[in-house]
């Protein structure tokens, strides 16, 4: 059994112990409380840094992308310099459907045509509308294999097509070297498309040009979001330093912003 003696010296050292407990608590809890304020200010400086680096990131892409927009204006422009080669006409020859009707279609678009599908697909055997200086044309793609197809019928459903949709004429383009008299309508085959359009690796250079503006237009918008996140930061944390000067009845005039001791956690004031 324990005696008196052995009861107070157990008190003794409880007491002893949580004391000691107690002051190594507090301790910890003003060294915590003397770095928040340092803290507060490290983490703005930081995002302020890094708010500047992503603006001018932002601006580097702006120029970049007014630059690609400028090539790709200039690229529209002079694209009538581009010659058809050999390989050129031997391989548009070999497109079919809609690898024929995209290119074709890029082309007209280059060259300063409206271009748009109809409401409804292929609706009256169109496949696509082109519209330039107040003249609407009907237009409907027909590739080497296809060509069988332009029978009475194929005709006289464009025919109604020109009058559903108002256009002013009728064209049926296709890159076989097969002439025809087709009334109503225009036979554009591979001889008018190599005399009248640039071939068909323009498309693929315009391809190029607006993969790389929209990759960078991607860029601008992810580095202005990471400007306009820091922003929100750095609003946020000035609310907090403030709340810290005022729990601390500091006034703001009497810190020395560019000077903060992160390390022992203490601010320096102003002399």
């Amino acid at each position: 059994m324990f005696n008196i003696i052995d009861i107070i010296i157990l008190s003794l050292i409880i007491f002893i112990v949580s004391l000691y407990g107690f002051l190594r608590y507090r301790e910890e809890k003003i060294k915590q409380e003397e770095k928040k304020l340092p803290e507060l200010f490290r983490l703005k400086e930081k995002w302020t840094k890094e708010k500047f680096e992503f603006e001018k990131k932002a601006q580097n892409l702006k120029l970049k992308i007014e630059n690609v927009k400028n090539e790709i204006e200039k690229f529209k422009r002079d694209i009538d310099n581009f010659k058809w080669t050999e390989d050129d006409i031997e391989s548009f020859k070999l497109m079919r459907g809609t690898s024929l009707q995209y290119h074709l279609s890029t082309i007209f678009f280059l060259k300063g045509y409206n271009v748009y599908d109809p409401p409804v697909y292929k609706d009256c055997n169109i496949d696509i509308f082109l519209e330039k200086n107040g003249k609407k044309i009907c237009v409907s793609f027909v590739d080497r294999v296809g060509i069988r197809k332009l029978d009475f019928s194929f005709l006289r459903k464009l025919k109604e097509g020109k009058e559903k949709y108002k256009c002013n004429e009728i064209w049926i383009i296709t890159n076989s070297t097969i002439e025809k008299k087709l009334k109503l309508s225009k036979l554009l085959n591979m001889k008018w498309i190599i005399d009248n359009l640039p071939p068909p690796i323009v498309v693929d250079e315009y391809e190029h040009l607006i993969t790389q503006l929209h990759n960078l237009e991607l860029m601008y918008e992810e580095t202005v979001h990471e400007v306009i996140r820091r922003n929100t930061w750095i609003k946020e944390i000035e609310e907090k330093i403030q709340k810290e000067l005022h729990k601390k009845n500091i006034q703001p005039d009497r810190i020395n912003y560019t000077k903060i001791d992160t390390v022992e956690g203490s601010f320096i004031k102003k002399k």
